[in-house]
């Protein structure tokens, strides 16, 4: 698997953990940046997160090996060998990219599973309380990632309908994320 994540932190000389959360090593080490110089570094994290994404699940809406991959790290125990059901089993999950794409990147230091949240605004507190946004626009060529974007800005409070497969965090609670035009993905 590719791993353009540590290749982002190494070109600019900076250490990787990928145990640790990959936004906020990001923030610990661009805090001091002026505007300019860390937005231009996000935005080179964000090509590297859609890349890390790409090589982990793919990006084709119509590969049923991408959903069943997607399905099995979100804990949905029906693999179903239609597409439209796959879509109907992820649109009911709400989780962080960020924390999907760090899931990816070592999920044995993922020792309680991925979060996800139990609603859109569970994932919408979540991404703004942490900063971790992903915007719609970056997902524009990767249609599975695109699928995952969830309304941040303006969440809905009930589940979407559509099924959610099985798998719950902890206690209920499933992690997310949200989109760009009142719509983040768990970033």
């Amino acid at each position: 698997m590719s791993r353009p994540i540590p290749a982002f932190f190494a070109a600019r000389g900076w250490p990787y953990d990928p145990s640790q959360d990959t936004m906020r090593q990001f923030q610990d080490r661009t805090h001091f940046f002026d505007k300019d110089e860390r937005d231009r570094a996000r935005e080179e994290l964000r090509r590297a997160v859609k890349a890390q994404f790409t090589s982990a699940y793919g990006a084709d809406l119509n590969d049923i090996t991408s959903w069943h991959n997607l399905l099995d790290v979100l804990r949905v125990e029906e693999k179903p060998n239609d597409l439209a059901r796959c879509r109907q089993l992820v649109r009911g999950v709400y989780v962080n990219i960020y924390n999907l794409v760090d899931y990816s990147m070592d999920i044995t230091s993922h020792a309680d599973g991925l979060l996800l949240h139990a609603t859109e605004r569970e994932l919408s507190e979540y991404t703004n309380a942490r900063k971790k946004y992903y915007p719609e626009e970056e997902a524009e060529d990767n249609g599975l990632l695109r699928f995952l974007l969830r309304r941040i800005i303006h969440p809905r409070d009930e589940p979407v309908r559509g099924g959610r497969g099985s798998g719950r965090g902890q206690r209920g609670q499933r992690r997310g994320r949200g989109r760009g035009r009142g719509r983040a993905l768990g970033n």
